[in-house]
């Protein structure tokens, strides 16, 4: 589905893909993907997140996207953002990404959902140079996911994991990034916060806190080992 509203004001899509397969003993509904585009729909076209954009002229634009998965074959718990790794200074390509285990990953049952919205502002005030730029950007992620017995934590050799085969996600970030300027002098305010969780067994938490005004403060606080992604024995 593909939106255009009010004149261009309003752009969107949404991408649904549907699988019941006895044969293979799969399901799934995809009511949009992962941010990093890693689903392909059943006519071989990656499956992007919902996605809507506003653009309120004048400098100000706003958008949102969304996904949610529920099936017996998701492959593993949804990545970070691409704008939040951005933001944080996290890879988008970590150690247990799925590319990377040749073919050894293990596909999920349960559910998995998440959102992100932003708002990005550039305004001129006066005549006289006078403007702000701001950036405004949060989401979250949950999933839910059983694996197989044969399975084991692609990072830390863990097996048999989690809650008889249960894995539960979690993360939640948000950032504002603003900058004003006026007859030249220039003025920069940073804050974020990213909380991120994999439970149990293993047991991680992540949590990280960036801060810029006149210093620049980046608080990384890592406890717990993580699983990864999990890989068959």
């Amino acid at each position: 589905v593909y939106i255009c509203a009010a004149h261009g004001v309003i752009t969107g899509q949404c991408c649904v893909d549907f699988l019941f397969s006895t044969p293979q003993d799969r399901w799934h509904i995809f009511v949009g993907g992962y941010s990093n585009n890693m689903f392909i729909a059943g006519d071989g076209i990656p499956l992007p997140p919902i996605g809507v954009s506003l653009n309120l002229g004048q400098g100000i634009t706003a958008g949102a996207d969304a996904y949610f998965l529920t099936g017996n074959d998701i492959p593993g718990p949804p990545p970070l953002h691409p704008m939040a790794a951005a933001y944080f200074g996290i890879s988008t390509q970590p150690a247990d990404n799925r590319n990377q285990l040749n073919g050894r990953a293990a596909a999920g049952s349960g559910f998995a959902f998440g959102a992100a919205v932003y708002a990005h502002i550039d305004k001129r005030i006066r005549n006289n140079g006078a403007y702000h730029k701001n950036r405004i950007k949060a989401g979250f992620d949950v999933s839910l996911l059983r694996y197989t017995s044969d399975t084991r934590c692609s990072m830390c050799n863990v097996s048999p994991h989690g809650h008889k085969g249960w894995r539960a996600t979690g993360r939640i970030w948000a950032y504002l990034d603003g900058h004003a300027r006026y007859r030249g002098i220039g003025k920069s305010l940073s804050l974020g916060i990213l909380i991120d969780a994999d439970l149990p067994k293993p047991t991680w938490l992540y949590i990280q806190v960036k801060f810029r005004l006149v210093v620049n403060i980046n608080v990384k606080v890592n406890i717990g080992d993580r699983c990864g992604t999990p890989v068959y024995n």
